[in-house]
């Protein structure tokens, strides 16, 4: 039986990537197939802390680099599975232990969550020359066809696509009546993910007289709790907005259930996939997003949600409150939304096409 390795970051924290890699290990037709071994990559211990410098994790990386070295010795994986970051400070050590993988002739897929690659690659002649090196003889998998444009400067061989799933919720809470439209806000609350301008949207729309709620779900990023129901008691809008904080499982789902739109005005420079975007969908909700990363590849504009270009707090709340002024278009998407989710991005179709790569991968000579 061949062997895998799987470098993964896993929960906790709890984030995007963490959690689809925890599916990747978990797929059952892999654990079926190969014999398989997790090596996980805990070097930030919060989600404030992922992508910032530390001395924690300068301390860690000798400590990793001798546990993958032995255990590349005693395991001997046919292939290591890798969650890559393609930017930032984690690139560089990511790169050393690719380096090393590839010293072993261990096939090497890296698995990239986010962007950067092109961005940091043209920005000096050695930096070229690195990312090369590290992508010659891998297999990369990217969320979108569309991402894939991020490497390809780089990287000159094969490539897969492998699309995001989130589990599917047998017992979902009906969708309640409301006397008004309720938009909901879900993800960790760092600015680039559009909490100011979700905020600055809603003030707007009050001082338009337009009758609403919202939901704000998430853990503090950049932009905290704190800071939130501070803009909000400030504006008076405490009898529209409530912040709940971070909510998961079937708490989470409660609160999506709870609302009509979902609003995610991310312009986070690296935003691939949101997971975020697949709950939503799979609730039923209109979402309302950017055109950032691989979000045009699951939300078509004016079919299964809206998307808007703009980072201007105006433009978003005259685009929620033109939704709000046609309910059947937002019931219509909503309900296309929804039938998307179940026919593209289950974990049913997830699994099988994790298994595809991997099975294909290890057939390669």
């Amino acid at each position: 039986m061949k062997k895998i390795l799987f470098i993964v970051q896993l929960p906790p924290p709890i984030h995007g990537a963490s959690l689809v890699n925890s599916y990747v290990v978990n797929n059952p037709f892999i654990r079926e197939n190969f014999f398989c071994k997790v090596l996980p990559l805990q070097f930030a211990n919060s989600v404030a802390n992922i992508g910032k410098f530390s001395v924690r994790k300068i301390l860690l990386t000798p400590v990793f680099t001798a546990r993958l070295i032995w255990t590349l010795f005693i395991f001997r994986p046919t292939l290591v599975y890798y969650n890559f970051a393609p930017s930032g400070p984690a690139f560089y050590r990511d790169a050393l232990y690719a380096l090393i993988i590839k010293a072993f002739g261990i096939k090497l897929v890296l698995h990239l969550h986010g962007r950067g690659v092109a961005e940091n690659s043209s920005k000096r002649r050695w930096k070229t020359w690195l990312y090369k090196q590290v992508f010659k003889n891998t297999f990369p998998i990217c969320l979108a066809e569309r991402l894939s444009s991020d490497f390809r400067n780089v990287h000159f061989g094969k490539y897969y696509v492998l699309t995001n799933a989130v589990p599917l919720q047998l017992n979902l809470p009906r969708k309640k009546d409301h006397s008004y439209p309720t938009f909901i806000f879900l993800s960790n609350l760092y600015k680039s993910k559009g909490i100011l301008t979700f905020l600055e949207s809603m003030k707007i729309l009050k001082q338009s007289g337009i009758g609403f709620n919202a939901l704000i779900v998430g853990n503090n990023g950049d932009f905290t709790i704190e800071e939130a129901r501070k803009f909000i008691n400030t504006n008076n809008l405490g009898d529209h907005i409530s912040v709940m904080g971070p909510l998961y499982d079937s708490e989470k789902f409660d609160a999506l259930c709870s609302a009509d739109y979902f609003v995610f005005p991310s312009f986070y420079v690296n935003e691939a996939f949101p997971l975020t975007i697949l709950e939503a969908m799979q609730c039923g909700l209109v979402t309302v997003s950017t055109f950032t990363g691989a979000i045009p590849d699951i939300i078509e504009d004016g079919r299964n949600g809206k998307l808007c270009g703009s980072t201007d707090p105006q433009d978003w709340a005259d685009l929620l409150e033109n939704m709000i002024d046609d309910p059947e278009a937002a019931k219509r998407m909503g309900e296309t939304a929804r039938r998307d989710f179940h026919e593209k991005y289950t974990f049913e179709i997830f699994d099988k096409n994790v298994f595809t790569i991997i099975h294909d991968i290890l057939n390669k000579q």
